[in-house]
């Protein structure tokens, strides 16, 4: 996953962020920044599920104050990716079959809301990307390895296709939540870290997506999304804790 660079909003040496016109637009960009790359090091499993998210330690990592971190964390937990532990402080939220086994159900049912939408609204661009995305995963296929490397770029153009799929879905909140949904279930799998040979056998399911979708048979396609969420959260669960 590409790292979001947060020195780029750090204010200058010259003191370019000293007029108070300029010090909440400031402040909102470096919050902005943290946050992102708290959540990006979250989601690719760089900053582990339980992991102690100390504001002291965060502050200096990104050279900010712990007003920013505060901030930054908190919209985490919004996010539901960090949590409040009573008397200790803030961690990354842990995982567990019980979590795996409610985000796998509610995704099921949003994904296939949002894709009967999708379909109904669908158009020639939406099928030209859904075949663009289609393809450029099918071509990753040889560049898939079981290392950290090529996991997330793996990720990056699953995410990509399974975007392209209900891209033309006209609700705002339902995408808002499905985007939500898919992310956590991302994190999941990336921290599974089973991209290599499972990678091919999952990429048959794609290819049954993507039939389904180029011929708009939505009961085939809500049907075969179903079928791919459940695959995933087999090849997931024993690796989790209770």
């Amino acid at each position: 996953m590409i790292k979001a660079s947060v020195q780029e909003v750090l204010p200058s040496s010259s003191g370019s962020y000293s007029s108070p016109d300029h010090a909440k637009p400031a402040a909102r960009s470096l919050t902005s920044a943290v946050y992102q790359q708290l959540r990006e090091d979250i989601l690719s499993g760089d900053l582990p599920p339980g992991t102690k998210l100390l504001i002291a330690s965060l502050t200096s990592r990104f050279g900010v104050s712990s007003s920013v971190v505060r901030e930054s964390v908190s919209r985490l937990t919004a996010d539901n990716l960090a949590e409040l532990v009573d008397q200790k402080g803030f961690r990354v939220t842990p995982v567990s079959r019980r979590d795996w086994n409610d985000l796998c159900m509610l995704r099921t049912e949003i994904e296939a809301l949002a894709l009967r939408r999708a379909v109904a609204n669908g158009n020639e661009a939406w099928i030209n990307e859904i075949c663009a995305a289609f393809d450029a995963l099918e071509a990753s296929l040889n560049d898939v390895h079981d290392s950290h490397a090529s996991v997330p770029a793996y990720e990056a153009l699953n995410d990509r296709f399974h975007m392209a799929l209900i891209a033309t879905c006209d609700s705002v909140r339902l995408m808002t939540l499905r985007k939500q949904l898919f992310e956590h279930a991302a994190r999941y799998r990336l921290l599974a870290r089973r991209m290599g040979a499972g990678a091919r056998a999952r990429h048959e399911s794609h290819r049954r997506l993507y039939e389904a979708a180029r011929a708009r048979d939505v009961d085939s396609l809500v049907e075969e999304m179903k079928r791919h969420i459940l695959g995933n959260y087999e090849a997931v669960l024993d690796g989790l804790p209770e």
